[in-house]
């Protein structure tokens, strides 16, 4: 049978990026057999272009823009969506510089989804895409192994961000409290994934055959990255008054 789907996209900046990466979502979805919806979060978009450009997305039948007047950062973005939205099977959260491999063998929501249905994943909370080509994260601290058809799972309690793309039961999402927003880089998918290991007592997992590729950082986005490595660090400091930049 097939199952309802919610993915949900923050944008803000780096529209080449971003319409590369949309585009594909949309391709995906049209091609899905699943009953998929994609809600983008228009984060206080400067660029009038880019802002046109997703306000047009609007007309699609399967997409919502939801407009916020200034940059709340993803973890509110992505909560303000999730609470404006009618409750599915699964949440799908997948940044906006990454980009859907055309594939042959299978559609990457449509798989995402079988593998929430294998029942094996019942002790399963979260899996993670892989993510191809530039800038990848790779799952820290996986060291348990098995397979699903042709795919192969890394798993266990926690690690670090996979990144790009995760899909969890959407009442699992609403159990532990949707994203924390208490601060936008330490209130990602990485707290997302402890978040469902400690409280819901399920393992995270990453699949290392449904990739995604992660577009290549650009020069003008020299600042943001060494900010963004610099919070991954632990080099700056927790709070509200840190958000310099967002994702």
């Amino acid at each position: 049978m097939n199952k309802t789907v919610n993915i949900f996209t923050p944008v803000y900046h780096r529209f080449g990026k971003t319409k590369i990466s949309i585009e594909s979502i949309i391709d995906s979805i049209d091609k899905s057999v699943n009953d998929v919806n994609l809600n983008i979060g228009v984060n206080g978009v400067e660029n009038e272009e880019m802002g046109n450009w997703l306000n047009e997305l609007s007309t699609h039948e399967r997409i919502r823009v939801f407009n916020a007047e200034k940059n709340v950062g993803k973890a509110h973005i992505v909560n303000h969506m999730h609470e404006r939205v009618s409750s599915v099977d699964y949440f799908i959260s997948i940044d906006s510089d990454m980009v859907a491999h055309e594939n042959d063998k299978y559609n990457w929501i449509d798989e995402l989804v079988n593998l929430m249905e294998w029942p094996p994943a019942q002790n399963f909370g979260v899996f993670s895409t892989w993510q191809d080509e530039s800038n990848a994260h790779i799952l820290d601290a996986q060291n348990k192994r098995t397979t699903f058809g042709e795919h192969e799972i890394w798993y266990g309690a926690f690690g670090g961000v996979a990144g790009g793309c995760v899909i969890m039961k959407d009442s699992d999402f609403l159990k532990i409290g949707r994203y924390t927003v208490f601060d936008v880089y330490n209130g990602d998918d990485a707290l997302l994934m402890r978040k469902t290991a400690e409280l819901l007592r399920k393992l995270v997992g990453i699949t290392a055959t449904i990739k995604l590729k992660h577009q290549a950082n650009l020069p003008e986005e020299g600042e943001y990255q060494q900010w963004k490595f610099m919070k991954s660090q632990g080099q700056l400091p927790l709070g509200a008054n840190t958000k310099g930049f967002y994702d």
